[in-house]
């Protein structure tokens, strides 16, 4: 969340709670709040990142609900061959057949 949306639900809640809005006082706290949440998580992705040892050219890929949604610093792009999503009709030995020719044109 940003701190826009922060802010409104907070906003939201404390209105649900005390049938009045966010004083200006209780904004800049939040504001403060989150501010150094960032910092903190910040921190710490950055140790894990240190830690991991991951450089600024790593190829990172991003899963999100066992979906491929991102692929950083791949130079030369990037071929996804997934044996999740083989329907029940396709030819197993097919498939395969083709993940063996992809990797072979890869290692050319």
């Amino acid at each position: 969340m940003n701190i826009t949306e922060v802010l409104k639900e907070c906003d939201t809640r404390h209105l649900n709670i005390v049938s009045i809005g966010m004083s200006d006082a209780l904004i800049k706290i939040v504001k403060f709040a989150y501010t150094e949440g960032v910092k903190l998580a910040t921190e710490v992705a950055l140790r894990k990142i240190k830690e991991i040892g991951i450089t600024k050219d790593t190829p990172i890929i991003e899963i999100s609900g066992g979906m491929l949604t991102e692929v950083h610093n791949a130079p030369n792009g990037y071929v996804l061959f997934d044996w999740d999503v083989i329907r029940e009709d396709d030819d197993v030995e097919r498939q395969q057949t083709n993940l063996v020719k992809l990797l072979e044109e890869r290692e050319a």
